[in-house]
């Protein structure tokens, strides 16, 4: 009986592997299909197997971005499909002909349409007295230019979201980057623009499973020792900027910052008196299959006097609690 048992797991784990390989099983089985490229596939395709370099191909230009696996990769899988289509594997040909389809478009946006966006970029700092949304960003650079396509302003219509670097002053922490909301993807039309920090794709998000999505941000500062530090989550339903979660955290910085500056010997001072820190630190959590929600560490410290760092760290209190918050 055990020797049966035996002989049949490892049918059915053969005849899964088969499935994975021959059929595209990374669509439901994205891990399983991931260990198995490691194993097996780029191994074949190292060695010159066309159906390998094909199906190496869908798994870069399908990366899903969790776990191991990596996010999808225009350039590799073109890579992987000029390797198999130049061998004459038709389903890699095919695929290479949209993927640099694909490819041209991008970099037809990045020559064309990045001078139009910068000259816009530049109009609205130079009038940024009429926006609101604007403190003390007073120029942009070219140093780092994000733009993504999305339902930013409803679940029907495609916006163009740009973050552009810029130049501003100290007190605006983190907070150096001009983003500019366009009311579609070919057009110029600016439906809403202000100074923000930087984000990255994976910080853009539906939140509440209505199609149009949210934007997760930390942004901070630091000043005469003193630090400020939010964690936002906001979208841009109806062509208005609306937050939907924010949060923000006082501290101090640590007693052995050292420097010659006065402001530098402010830290020192803070943590020989009364002082209180109230952090909160967040990261965006799904809590089932539709819902997300914020889990959030908050810590309160209480500095009660000391000479020295080690008298500050004996005297203080620490005080500290976790909440999953449910985002509505």
């Amino acid at each position: 009986m055990k020797k049966i048992l035996i002989i049949t797991s490892i049918t059915i784990v053969c005849l899964l592997a088969i499935y994975i390989y021959f059929t595209g099983g990374y669509i439901r089985y994205p891990y399983m299909f991931y260990r198995y490229n490691k194993v097996i596939t780029e191994p074949l395709a190292k060695m010159g197997n066309t159906d390998a370099q094909w199906k190496m191909g869908i798994y870069w230009f399908e990366g899903v971005g969790e776990m191991e696996i990596p996010k999808e990769d225009l350039e590799q899988a073109i890579y992987w499909w000029e390797k198999a289509a130049a061998k004459g594997h038709k389903g890699a040909s095919k695929a290479l002909a949209e993927a640099e389809k694909m490819l041209a478009e991008r970099d037809d946006f990045s020559k064309e349409a990045k001078n139009k966006i910068y000259e816009i970029a530049k109009s609205i700092i130079d009038n940024k007295d009429n926006n609101e949304n604007i403190g003390n960003l007073y120029g942009i650079t070219t140093t780092s230019f994000f733009t993504t396509e999305d339902y930013f302003t409803n679940s029907e219509t495609k916006n163009r979201l740009v973050l552009i670097s810029g130049e501003a002053g100290t007190s605006s922490g983190t907070a150096r980057n001009l983003l500019i909301l366009f009311s579609g993807i070919d057009t110029y039309n600016v439906i809403w623009s202000g100074q923000v920090s930087e984000f990255i794709q994976d910080d853009i998000v539906d939140i509440n499973g209505d199609g149009i999505k949210e934007i997760v941000m930390n942004s901070g500062w630091v000043w005469m020792g003193y630090i400020g530090e939010y964690y936002q989550i906001f979208n841009f339903k109806n062509g208005k900027k609306n937050d939907i979660f924010t949060v923000r955290s006082t501290s101090v910085l640590d007693c052995d910052y050292d420097g010659n500056d006065v402001f530098m010997n402010y830290p020192d001072l803070y943590k020989q008196g009364d002082t209180l820190e109230n952090k909160f630190d967040c990261s965006l959590i799904k809590l089932n299959d539709t819902e997300y929600g914020v889990k959030q560490i908050h810590t309160v410290k209480i500095h009660n006097g000391g000479q020295t760092e080690q008298e500050i760290l004996k005297k203080v209190k620490v005080f500290s609690d976790t909440t999953n918050i449910k985002l509505k």
